[in-house]
């Protein structure tokens, strides 16, 4: 018969606040940044003297297509390694064909916000649309009340 292993209690010393031994850092990178140029090390030159090893990087995309959640794995004087936890990608609603001949759902950076855009004349249809999802959904729907 095997001898039953002993557990060693947790040291106190190990167990601590996490606001005491990392930060969770919340980034919105720029409308055409993916999930990949993030990872590259050189992306981070900027901010790379304020991380730290173990800290977490919530980023989220400025039209909230999707969500990724990075751990610091190793820092220099102008970049930082961070491996990827986890990645959403929201739903897209997508336009039909017919309606994509008339509408357009475009980014405003200004507004930090989507814009319907008809095509005809440039025309800004529908703005302060929060995600790219929602723009196209109210394509879709204008396009249909308008065939009915």
């Amino acid at each position: 018969m095997e001898a039953a292993k002993i557990v060693q209690p947790l040291i106190e010393s190990k167990c601590k606040n996490s606001e005491y031994s990392r930060n969770i850092w919340c980034v919105v990178p720029e409308i055409n940044v993916s999930v990949e140029h993030v990872l590259k090390p050189q992306y981070w030159a900027n901010v790379a003297h304020t991380m730290r090893i173990t800290d977490r990087i919530e980023v989220n995309a400025e039209d909230n297509s999707w969500f990724a959640e990075l751990m610091v794995m190793d820092v220099g004087t102008l970049w930082v390694k961070a491996e990827l936890m986890r990645k959403v990608e929201f739903a897209k609603h997508e336009v039909t064909s017919g309606a994509q001949e008339e509408y357009v759902a475009k980014w405003n950076a200004g507004g930090k916000c989507f814009r319907v855009i008809r095509k005809a004349d440039n025309a800004v249809v529908q703005d302060d649309i929060k995600s790219k999802g929602e723009a196209n959904l109210w394509i879709a729907n204008h396009t249909r009340d308008m065939a009915a």
